[in-house]
């Protein structure tokens, strides 16, 4: 090739649109490029000829809206004259081997984070705020880190929409990029929708780490693994609160309800009702620092003395929603006020009255503000006084 046939399509850009009988997309672009030219991805103002081959799509009528020349297989031949076929097939296959290791490299980067590079060769933009306020998780996503969840799951990230957009992504006030994808058809995505597909493509490690980072809300849109009975059991041991996300049949699995209770109390009200009448499962729950557990466990052990117990050694709060005979009954009373002192409010006014009750109160509160609640005449005793502080 000549020097002067090197430079014959120099300053000029060029897109490629369709198939080509006798080149490869990487066959031309090697051929223009050879000539000095540029092939760009896109059509703008900037191009100054397309090359047409079959199915060529919206490229095509782009060009000839924008008054851009247009090029079919036979005249681009023409225009390529001279230049080197076989030449520019080497360059071009070596490229592409190039271009085949660094994408296997991404992709194994990709893999190895998440577990699968389920966004490889594809482009997205990212329009709008994703401030979790449309879907009402309240997991928002700043530029930086929708980009980068993008990324690591194999997939690019353009500032602007085109004919070579997969997938644009939609929070609110997306402005024109979101009419643009509709013009060119392009798959949208609503924030909800996006982090269905971060967060349901994560491996067991980077889901933790999420959930860690933005909230227990990120569960809900991970729909393999919150019903992966090993993931879930090892995540509410971290977070009882995971149990709300969980499938309905790990809500039904024991071992992973009483893990999550014994971690967060409150994860009793996302079990299956059942265990709402397991009392080894009720009673970590009070442990956990859940109250409501005798005002939410089942009939048979509401109206259980021993479960009421029970319950008030490993909580004093649990008195406050229990049953009048058992704020009446001295035994449970003063098991919940020597593990909390408060719950003196919760007793019968004859146990309020009751001197090794308060002072069982008085001792364990450390600080008097418990004699409150007890009668007016124990208010006054100098010895309680004493031992309060007061």
């Amino acid at each position: 090739m000549t020097a002067k046939n090197s430079s014959k399509l120099s300053g000029q850009t060029f897109v490629v649109t369709g198939t080509l009988v006798d080149y490869s997309r990487a066959e031309a672009k090697a051929q223009i490029e050879a000539l000095g030219g540029k092939v760009s991805g896109s059509v703008s103002s900037n191009t100054d000829c397309v090359v047409v081959g079959e199915d060529p799509g919206s490229k095509a009528d782009k060009a000839k809206q924008l008054g851009i020349k247009t090029l079919n297989e036979a005249a681009f031949k023409r225009l390529l004259g001279g230049a080197s076929k076989k030449a520019a097939k080497k360059k071009a296959t070596k490229k592409a081997t190039k271009k085949k290791a660094a994408k296997k490299a991404a992709k194994k980067t990709a893999t190895k984070k998440t577990g699968a590079a389920t966004l490889s060769g594809q482009t997205f933009v990212v329009t709008g705020t994703l401030d979790g306020h449309t879907d009402s998780s309240l997991i928002s996503f700043s530029r930086a880190e929708a980009k980068s969840a993008i990324e690591a799951l194999g997939g690019k990230v353009s500032g602007s929409v085109s004919a070579n957009t997969d997938c644009v992504v939609v929070g609110t006030n997306p402005g024109s990029k979101e009419d643009m994808a509709k013009q060119f058809g392009i798959k949208i995505l609503n924030e909800s929708a996006f982090k269905y597909l971060v967060y349901d493509n994560l491996d067991p490690s980077a889901l933790l780490e999420a959930i860690e980072k933005k909230g227990q809300n990120v569960l809900q849109y991970a729909k393999t693994l919150k019903a992966d009975r090993a993931f879930m059991l090892k995540a509410v041991k971290k977070n009882g609160w995971l149990l709300q996300h969980a499938a309905k049949a790990l809500q039904a699995d024991r071992e992973v309800v009483l893990a999550a209770v014994k971690f967060e109390g409150f994860a009793l009200q996302f079990a299956a009702k059942s265990f709402k009448a397991d009392r080894e499962i009720v009673l970590a729950a009070a442990e956990s620092g859940n109250s409501y557990v005798l005002k939410d466990a089942d009939k048979s052990l509401k109206a259980d003395r021993e479960f009421a117990l029970a319950a008030a050694k490993k909580s004093g709060w649990v008195l406050e929603h229990a049953a009048k005979s058992f704020q009446a009954d001295r035994d449970i009373v003063l098991a919940a006020v020597k593990q909390f002192a408060g719950a003196l409010e919760f007793a019968a006014k004859s146990l309020r009255a009751d001197r090794e009750v308060v002072l069982a109160a008085v001792k364990q509160d450390g600080y008097g503000w418990v004699l409150e609640y007890a009668s007016e005449k124990l208010q006054q005793d100098e010895e309680l006084r004493k031992i309060a502080g007061l």
